[in-house]
């Protein structure tokens, strides 16, 4: 029968946010309001986040006129926050782990004198319902290596199995429509269209992904749409270059065959099964100049050929023959 092919592709997904920082436009932010141990704001308190996920190490804001700041479009990693101004004492936060599509509400009190202190996580700005799968858990996790799969591993979430066609990357939750699927590159919708009630996206290199969040509720201003939304927010290189090689091949003589004599005195006479799949991930990166110019990189090359039931090829004329309607497959 016609081979099915689910993808052979193979793209390149570079991280270069030293050369293009406005596209670096991760969803994650810090913000939190400054004041001093009278309860009025402070303004001009310099507020500064560091973290080995930035590839200039260190970010800074200043508090406005009402105390309040905001520190945006952060990579996902562990934080430390620091607030400072001349004749008052410094107040810290270590180890604060920020994950993807994450506001974290960071508050201080900052009192007179020069002694150092360090304060915790008063409150979490967020009312969105997101799950976070790190880098660890996608890799870990028995799927088909298709990033709409994640979504099956949260409760409510339908679709997303098949492992071939629109259908694969269509995804609903407490009623939504299939078409109101979304997926986006660190922020950015990747969707194309929406055909016979079923959301077009592109279907992920997981060699090069740190993190997916996925929104199951609506309301975000962020979400165009009302159906789940999966964020994911690619790998970046480092000072220290890492690479990895995922490989794995099946055919039709590893899986199993249920064509039963049963069957076989009601006319089937091929049942549905896999022809052929391989999946190839390299993926890599490192530095090009030392705290300035990271590079990473993904290929991927993956194809899915199926058989499909009571298909058989017809010699005079030379020609496929397939009995069964498929026109719901």
């Amino acid at each position: 029968m016609t081979a099915r092919r689910l993808v052979r592709a193979g793209f390149l997904a570079l991280a270069l946010p030293a050369l293009v920082p406005a596209m670096a436009v991760a969803q994650s932010s810090i913000a939190g309001v400054v004041k001093d141990t009278t309860g009025a704001v402070m303004p001009g308190v310099t507020v500064e986040a560091a973290s080995p996920a930035l590839i200039e190490k260190v970010r800074n804001v200043v508090t406005d006129g009402q105390g309040l700041y905001r520190i945006v479009d952060l990579r996902p990693g562990t934080y430390s926050v620091t607030f400072s101004l001349t004749g008052f004492n410094t107040v810290k936060r270590d180890g604060l782990d920020l994950p993807s599509d994450y506001t974290a509400t960071v508050n201080a009190e900052l009192r007179v004198g020069t002694l150092a202190e360090t304060i915790t996580v008063s409150d979490v700005q967020s009312t969105v319902k997101n799950r976070v799968f790190a880098n660890e858990v996608v890799e870990d996790l028995p799927t088909n290596r298709v990033v709409q799969t994640l979504a099956q591993y949260i409760p409510g979430v339908i679709g997303g199995l098949n492992i071939d066609g629109p259908n694969s990357r269509a995804l609903t939750i407490h009623g939504s429509r299939a078409g109101d699927t979304n997926s986006a590159i660190d922020g950015m919708s990747d969707r194309r269209s929406s055909t016979g009630g079923v959301a077009v996206t592109f279907y992920g290199n997981e060699g090069s992904i740190q993190e997916v969040s996925i929104v199951t509720d609506s309301g975000n201003a962020e979400q165009q749409f009302a159906g789940v939304w999966m964020n994911t927010i690619p790998k970046e290189g480092g000072n220290a270059f890492h690479y990895s090689i995922v490989g794995n091949y099946s055919n039709q003589n590893l899986s199993a065959d249920n064509l039963t004599p049963e069957l076989m005195n009601q006319g089937l006479i091929a049942v549905n099964g896999l022809k052929r799949r391989w999946d190839f991930i390299p993926s890599g990166g490192g530095r090009l100049v030392r705290d300035k110019f990271w590079f990473y990189g993904a290929y991927r090359n993956t194809e899915v050929d199926k058989f499909v039931a009571n298909s058989y090829y017809e010699k005079y004329p030379l020609t496929w023959v397939v009995n069964p309607d498929l026109s719901r497959q």
